[in-house]
């Protein structure tokens, strides 16, 4: 088998040829997400896929919960569903619950697609629970290798 970009008695390799599709999966809430790029480079069996930008914000949902009405829903034995349920409901990435501040909290990795995302994925912890929910943006690696820090160091020292 020989790669598309081998070079040919007549000259230099072809030019990779770049191929722009909607995605074809969903993100964990259903919804089409990541429009990208593919470069077809070597046999059509072999693709790289560039993320060309996303329609998708990845977040870090940090919430924290009040003493009541946490306690009295513990006691009476549904606080577990109620979590459950709403966890069911908006699907994050990834789930922690741990300490905050000596109250209860959770760290929660979710997707937003658009603005509105926001009420709904904190208004059932809102209602249910009297929570308090931040959102952060997160990057990963890659997201913090595209910034090219070592250019923004040189344009703002």
């Amino acid at each position: 088998m020989t790669s598309s970009l081998s070079r040919r008695a007549d000259g230099p390799p072809p030019e990779p040829q770049v191929m722009t599709r909607l995605p074809v999966f969903a993100n964990n809430q259903g919804r089409l997400s990541l429009p990208s790029v593919i470069l077809r480079i070597g046999p059509p069996e072999v693709l790289t896929r560039v993320e060309a930008w996303r329609l998708v914000m990845r977040m870090i949902m940090q919430v924290r919960f009040p003493i009541e009405p946490f306690n009295s829903l513990t006691r009476n034995g549904t606080s577990g569903t109620k979590m459950k349920q709403i966890l069911d409901d908006i699907k994050p990435e990834a789930a922690y619950f741990c300490e905050q501040g000596g109250k209860r909290g959770g760290i929660l990795i979710v997707d937003v697609n658009d603005p509105s995302d926001i009420a709904v994925l904190a208004e059932p912890w809102f209602l249910t629970f009297n929570a308090e929910v931040e959102f952060r943006v997160a990057m990963t690696p890659e997201d913090l290798g595209r910034a090219d820090l070592g250019a923004l160091g040189k344009k703002w020292a």
